[in-house]
């Protein structure tokens, strides 16, 4: 399944390259996916859960609905990767578009100055 889901990013990243001529922009619309990472591992940890296929599931998934299932003992994983992934992800999504947006603005200003 994780190997699925790489060769999905990959071939999302291609297109998005294709629909825009250029490598930088679809790196920072795809940025916050690896960002879910960072609410998706403490939450496993402050939760004592095991990171499992449903958690890869809910990583995948990333949607708030999962506050119903976080006490089921199957799908725990699932949830705690939905929950803390998006919560995580929005946040640094707030800041990390519009920086990255910024940095190409600024990139692309002095190159055509040049």
């Amino acid at each position: 399944m994780g190997t699925a889901f790489i060769v999905a990013l990959i071939a999302i990243y291609m297109l998005v390259v294709w629909q825009f001529g250029n490598f930088l922009i679809p790196a920072i619309i795809m940025a916050p996916i690896p960002l879910t990472l960072l609410g998706i591992v403490p939450g496993h940890w402050m939760l004592g859960a095991d990171f499992t296929a449903t958690s890869m599931i809910g990583w995948i998934a990333l949607v708030l609905g999962a506050s119903v299932i976080i006490t089921d003992p199957i799908f725990q994983g699932m949830a705690i990767s939905l929950l803390f992934g998006v919560f995580v992800s929005t946040i640094l999504t707030l800041f990390v578009i519009p920086l990255g947006c910024v940095s190409l603005g600024q990139k692309i200003f002095m190159e055509s100055k040049e």
